[in-house]
């Protein structure tokens, strides 16, 4: 795990199946010493952190896991309004319902 800028904690994960940046990630496994990674699908996905760039199957990638990350937001969301966030099916954010 490394720190990124602005007090980001960041660690290096492996795609399993392809994962778009700045989409929410679960840990499905492990591979080769590095945590198994793939896209979040459902609200009841257990949320780790946001690809911070988009990776092809079996591929590294960096994930922003603590700290000031972007990620896709899948309807509009105002600040303030929404105190907790979830996935929707395609990895990106919602408000939790």
């Amino acid at each position: 795990m490394f720190s990124g800028n602005n007090g980001q904690a960041i660690i290096t994960c492996q795609a399993n199946g392809a994962v778009v940046a700045r989409h929410a990630v679960k840990v499905v496994g492990d591979a080769a010493g590095l945590m198994d990674v793939s896209q979040a699908t459902t609200d009841t996905d257990e949320v780790i952190g946001f690809a911070m760039e988009s990776a092809a199957d079996n591929a590294t990638l960096r994930v922003c896991v603590s700290g000031p990350c972007e990620a896709i937001a899948n309807e509009t969301l105002t600040a303030g309004t929404h105190g907790i966030l979830t996935s929707a099916a395609d990895g990106e954010l919602k408000p939790y319902a």
